[in-house]
């Protein structure tokens, strides 16, 4: 028997069962039992192998799956005299190591760059025209597994990240893991968890009674959404996730801190640090009401919960730090069947087992899973939870920039281009005649205009003399293949220098139909935002202004990448013959340009920086691109701070220039080469005007408007609104518009000149040493045309005066479609809290120097309700308002001391310019003492989520479910029915599952339908179950029946003595009634190969003992198939 079952053995598993079988001794013959335990052990390590791999031959056989019986083989690939396609050495492309080292996206490019099969990955033919009969392990589709796309892990990625010589690096994370609880059911009984009533306590001492869970299994305590808002908790960023049953996750991403307190003991009060579930805690606990017996032993204790036999919900889980300062030693133990009573600091907690006959009790587990990066960013990051998160893109970028930046001997930096894949396919296309007919083109240009071809061509000369830009040689012309870029002018008349630029177009395509664009990484956005630099220069007295002179062109490229990605064609007279170029540093037009060159200004800031943190500090937040506008509170400390970041600049290669400043005392100590020529900045408007007024003309003149700080914002709304209207016209971009729009536009655009006549100080009064003393105080209100925030500073002088001044303004367009005044106040209330959030993180506020004010006191009741009660517009919008500026920050005013009013309905420049409201605020402001107060703020029903109310019915009497295994013709459709039934329950419960039927899978399927089936002997089940014997009539009585550990009937008797497997000395007992007794018989005649009545029964009572089987084995008569 054994012989035969070996010679069925792929050769890979034959070698391993000789090898294994006689390992012990040579002369000790293997029994069936070690055969039957090596296939079980191999089939697992298959199973595992065949799910995770992804670098199996194309050549192995498929995994066999029949409806009677799981199986899985494995075969090894004969030898294959094939070469290569890849690095032509003799294997197939699947078995290649650079092939297999690529991501699914880059193997499936090189598969159809190449033209091979997509199935079998040999040239010659397509994957519809493969003979092969093989498909994707993983999806069965027609494609080679290699080539299959998923979600990757952690851990994949981690494995697949290429090597520091390839641009990156392995990453590793340190996680903090904690068990919370278990989860399981159970009858006859409810286990009761410990609960208690605490007072919980915010940081401006506002107290909230919470139910809380005391769990000594959890290493982290949680907090409910709505006990945070309650509280009006500050969060930082913790972002992590918790993992329940079946690895589900649910994210967390803020931590909070608060006190709890007990209300038996006024003085015991105790810190706790909490994580904020968005999703319900846990379920009601207890699940259902427990029945409330007499307890002595708990007569005259002063529960933590006097509720607790009442099902509730818990809105804080108080792990076990919280448990280890609150427990007490006294432990009271009661009878069976009733709780424990524990001493705390918040009262007696009970937990334990009540007899309840209740059934099915649900019971909780969770895994807390926190990053400790994010745990240690939360330390200096308040509320900064919009901060976007960094794609795999762009660490990719970040990695390859720190894994192959260097510098040469003079300092500067050399860089390499960051590639999205390991294998550029770009440098494959021809771009070299798209560069040769785009240059051709540009000479018909230089024919039209002389000026342009003399500054084109002096630019290039200053490239090629300056050293930016090389000549190729002719023998290096073939020696590899290249990307050409081609290159066109750009030019700006009103600049002061550098008015023509050169500008290479990496987005032109080859004949692939692929740009070196496509496939460089744009980088993170390490750019400080505009708005931010402007409002930061307010803050000096002395402000200054430079730029980098050619900031691209003083980083170098590594060779060969200029070689192989910026070659360029190029000759100053269209008589010449064309040469061949390659540029040598970061090239304007690349995607990966603007990272490059903010990267490295940052990256010289920290190696030249370190003894001068201020002006490394203004270098990373104070360039706009290659453009710095900073400041000090005097002149010989801002010329100081210059010539700080200038040394540190120059060190890389960085030379700034056309320095200006208010300051003559400061430009004295700036060489005369060095400044502007222009003494201050120019405004100009009204002359690009067109005669022919379209909706194409209005939209582009609009956009020439440039206000980033919203200081003219209420003139700027009327436009807006103007381009909402000329959307609803049924008109073409260049028609003219009608009569009653056209009149509007002419009246907007000649108000516009009226901004040459408004004048807002620069500096807002501030020094150094006075910023606790400046309050930002902001403004929201809405039109059933717009809505509009706008933020004014508020410093109190040395002198007891108060200063204001309008800081900035934000103002949206009301949506098209209809929507009601309370929400767009909303929106109004949305927009300033974001202001308010950016002001106090540019110019480094105090939170309790911030202030929100609003004239709509719905709103104000909308914030200070549960947002869990209204609907998900408002609620969602509540939630990030609330997250940016907390509640008690918020106030009211009144409609006609609104300056957002202003903002929300428009109003032209003409008179905006004598609105002191707009430019100062409301008089008060200027008060030295403000009242703050909330009047008016009521409950609201409007937005309230509402009622739902579920009724209940009877169903009439469902089939029972063991007379569905009618339905079923084999035992194996039966068990695979039952699994996939499994599995989506799984799936509701966002559970996940393997892709293939597992053993174990077929073993629980089987072992729930025998639970079905012996519901016949439900009395002798209960009898054992209350640990009594069955009785004398039963007929089970022979067979001294006992109940295993999965509560499956089983015989007993004396051969529990012998060494005989499990299933032979105790066989699971099944009636001869039923269905599945049927379909194990016909499943046994399979088995045995259509055997015999004595062989069948020999098989069955392997494992069962079937109630007069012979009786039904008999009866057993299938057709045998006809095989060959």
């Amino acid at each position: 028997m054994i012989f035969l079952v070996i010679q069925k053995l792929d050769p890979e598993s034959h070698k391993e069962w000789e090898q294994t079988a006689y390992s012990k001794s040579e002369d000790e013959l293997p029994t069936w039992e070690n055969l039957k335990d090596f296939l079980q052990s191999r089939y697992r390590t298959l199973e595992l192998v065949l799910s995770v791999s992804g670098t199996c031959s194309s050549r192995d056989k498929p995994v066999r799956e029949r409806s009677h019986l799981v199986t899985a083989t494995a075969t090894t690939s004969q030898p294959n005299e094939r070469t290569c396609v890849l690095c032509k050495e003799k294997h197939t492309l699947c078995h290649c190591k650079n092939f297999t080292k690529l991501q699914p996206k880059e193997r499936s490019d090189y598969v159809k760059t190449n033209n091979l099969c997509f199935n079998c990955l040999v040239p010659g033919h397509s994957a519809y025209q493969c003979k092969l009969q093989m498909s994707c392990r993983l999806c069965r589709r027609r494609h080679h597994t290699l080539l299959h796309r998923h979600q990757e892990s952690a851990q994949t990625e981690e494995r697949n990240q290429p090597s520091a010589s390839h641009h990156g690096v392995e990453e590793k994370e340190e996680v903090i893991n904690s068990m919370v609880a278990s989860h399981h059911s159970t009858k006859q009984s409810t286990a009761l968890l410990a609960t208690a009533m605490v007072l919980a306590r915010n940081e401006h001492n506002q107290t909230v009674v919470l139910r809380a869970l005391v769990d000594q299994g959890s290493q982290a305590s949680f907090l409910s959404e709505k006990a945070a808002q309650m509280l009006k908790l500050t969060r930082q960023s913790a972002r992590g996730n918790i993992i329940g049953v079946g690895s589900t996750r649910t994210n967390v991403d803020h931590v909070v801190q608060l006190k709890i307190g007990s209300r038996w003991n006024p003085s015991f009060e105790i810190n706790i640090q909490a994580y904020v579930m968005s999703k319900q805690l846990t379920t009601k606990i207890p699940s259902k009401a427990v029945t409330v017996t007499h307890w002595p032993h708990l007569e005259g204790l002063n529960l933590a919960d006097p509720d607790y036999f009442q099902p509730g919900s818990i809105d804080l889980l108080l792990g076990v730090k919280e448990y280890a300062q609150i427990v007490q030693p006294t432990l009271i133990k009661g009878p069976p069947g009733s709780p424990c009573a524990q001493e705390t600091n918040l009262g007696w907690i009970l937990f334990g087992e009540i007899d309840n006959n209740r059934e099915n009790e649900s019971f909780l587990v969770l895994h807390h899973q926190v990053h400790i990066d994010h745990m240690l960013k939360s330390l200096w990051e308040i509320d900064n939870d919009k901060k976007r998160i960094l794609t795999k893109e762009e660490k990719l970028c970040e990695t390859i920039y720190e894994s192959t930046h260097t510098r040469n001997s003079e300092g500067r930096y050399l860089v390499r281009l960051p590639f999205n894949t390991n294998n550029p396919i770009s440098i494959e296309g021809n771009t070299k005649e798209i560069a040769r007919k785009r240059l051709l083109q540009l000479e018909r240009r230089f024919k039209k205009e002389t000026k342009l071809k003399e500054d084109y061509t002096k630019v290039m000369q200053e490239y090629i003399k300056a050293n930016y830009m090389e000549e190729i040689t002719k023998n290096e012309i073939n020696e590899r293949k290249s990307v050409y870029l081609p290159h066109h002018a750009v030019v700006h008349a009103d600049r002061e220098t550098s008015k023509t630029r050169v500008v290479f177009d990496a987005s032109a395509k080859g004949s692939n139909c692929v740009s070196l664009n496509d496939e460089l990484l744009v980088g993170p956005q390490l750019q400080e935002d505009l708005r931010n630099i402007l409002m930061r220069s307010r803050l000096h007295r002395v402000c200054y202004a430079s730029d980098i002179q050619k900031m691209y062109l003083q980083i170098l490229l590594y060779e060969e990448d200029a070689d192989r990605y910026q070659r360029l064609l190029w000759r100053e007279n269209d008589t010449d013959p064309i040469k061949e170029y390659r540029m040598l540093r970061v090239t304007f037009g690349t995607a990966a340009a603007p990272h490059l060159a903010v990267r490295t200004l940052h990256q010289v800031a920290d190696d030249e920086g370190r003894n001068h943190p201020m002006a490394v500090r203004i270098i990373k937040e104070d360039f706009y691109m290659d453009d710095l506008m900073s400041g000090e509170s005097s002149a010989p400390e801002a010329i100081k701070r210059a010539q700080e970041i200038d040394n540190i600049l120059q060190k890389g290669g960085f030379v700034l220039s056309k320095w200006s400043s208010n300051s003559a005392e400061f430009l004295k100590s700036i060489e005369p080469n060095k400044r502007t020529s222009r003494a201050q900045l120019d405004f100009k408007l009204g002359d690009y005007y067109k005669e022919s007024i379209t909706k194409r003309g209005i939209l582009s003149d609009i956009q020439r408007l440039f206000d980033p700080l919203g200081w003219i914002a209420p003139s700027l709304i009327l436009a807006k609104i103007l381009i909402q209207k000329l959307w609803l016209e049924p008109i073409g971009w260049d028609d003219e518009i009608n009569q009653s729009l056209l009149h509007n536009w002419l009246t907007i655009r000649e108000d516009f000149e009226h901004v040459k006549e408004i004048g807002i100080p620069r500096w807002l009064n501030t020094v150094s040493t006075q910023m606790e003393n400046i309050e930002v105080h902001g403004f929201s209100d809405a039109s059933m045309k717009a809505y509009a925030a706008v933020a004014y500073i508020r410093l109190k002088r040395e002198d007891a005066s108060v200063f204001t001044n309008l800081l900035a303004a934000r103002t949206r367009v009301a949506p098209l479609r209809t929507v009601s005044l309370p929400r767009l106040e909303l929106c109004g209330a949305l927009l300033l809290a974001r202001l308010l959030k950016q002001i106090e993180n540019a110019m480094r506020i105090p939170t309790s120097n911030i202030y929100a004010w609003t004239d709509s006191s719905i709103v104000l009741a909308w914030l200070s309700g549960d947002p869990h009660r209204w609907k998900t517009f408002v609620a969602n919008r509540v939630v990030e308002i609330v997250e940016n500026v907390n509640t008690h920050r918020w106030f009211h005013v009144a409609s006609e001391e609104n300056p957002a009013d202003i903002g929300s309905r428009g109003m032209l420049l003409a008179d905006l310019k004598q609105k002191d409201l707009w430019w100062t605020g409301p008089k008060w402001l200027c008060k030295k003492e403000i009242i703050y107060s909330k009047p008016g703020i009521t409950e609201t029903e409007l937005e309230m989520k509402p009622i739902k109310l579920n009724t209940y019915h009877n169903a009439e009497e469902l089939k029972p479910l063991t007379a569905q295994f009618e339905d079923f013709d084999t035992l194996p459709e039966l068990l695979k029915t039952i699994i996939y039934c499994k599995r989506f329950l799984r799936y509701k419960s966002n559970l996940s599952t393997s892709k293939e039927i597992t053993t174990q899978e077929f073993e629980e399927a089987l072992i729930t339908c025998i639970k079905l089936v012996q519901q016949e002997f439900k009395e002798e089940i209960d009898r054992l179950r209350d640990k009594k014997q069955v009785r004398r009539k039963s007929k089970l009585r022979s067979l001294n029946p006992y109940l295993d550990e999965n509560h499956i009937l089983r015989v007993g008797g004396r051969l529990k003595h012998t060494n005989l497997p499990d299933n032979r000395k105790h066989p699971i007992i099944l009636g001869n009634k039923n269905t599945l007794v049927h379909l194990i018989v016909a499943d046994a005649h399979i088995k045995t190969l259509h055997g015999g009545v004595q062989l069948m029964l020999c098989y069955l009572r392997s494992k069962y003992w079937i109630l007069r089987a012979k009786s039904i084995t008999k009866l057993c008569r299938l057709p045998v198939d006809s095989t060959r």
